[in-house]
């Protein structure tokens, strides 16, 4: 399989913006599902077109390699690594600006972390009387 990589114009298209790391003071990292399986939600990106920057934060509670991950994942998003998950970005108004934002989560590769989702979904849709 073939590694992801942009195409010309994904690469183009936001060349100028500037990258800044912040940490995220209301944020933690989280056990979330993603597309049917076990993630740690670590980082948040917001794309902000009026300020030609992206803001990348770091989750409280992310260890040293998640990230070295997040700081070279963040490096690349003006050169095209905004579209490594493109559909995921959704827009929001903050403070009258219009930005872009986009949760990433590490899939987990704990085959007991799987199967104790597919458990709790099991649980969770149940009927009770």
């Amino acid at each position: 399989m073939k590694a992801w990589e942009p195409t010309p114009s994904e690469r183009r298209k936001f060349q100028g913006y500037g990258v800044e790391f912040r940490e995220a003071e209301a944020h933690g990292v989280r056990i979330t599902e993603v597309d049917g399986h076990v993630g740690r939600a670590v980082t948040l990106y917001y794309r902000i077109p009026s300020l030609r920057k992206f803001v990348v934060y770091y989750y409280a509670g992310t260890t040293v390699q998640e990230r070295r991950l997040i700081t070279a994942w963040g490096r690349a998003l003006p050169a095209g690594g905004w579209a490594r998950h493109i559909d995921r970005w959704r827009r929001r108004h903050i403070c009258g600006r219009a930005v872009f934002v986009q949760e990433i989560a590490l899939l987990a590769d704990d085959p007991f972390a799987q199967l104790e989702l597919e458990l709790m979904i099991d649980a969770a849709s149940e009927v009770t009387a």
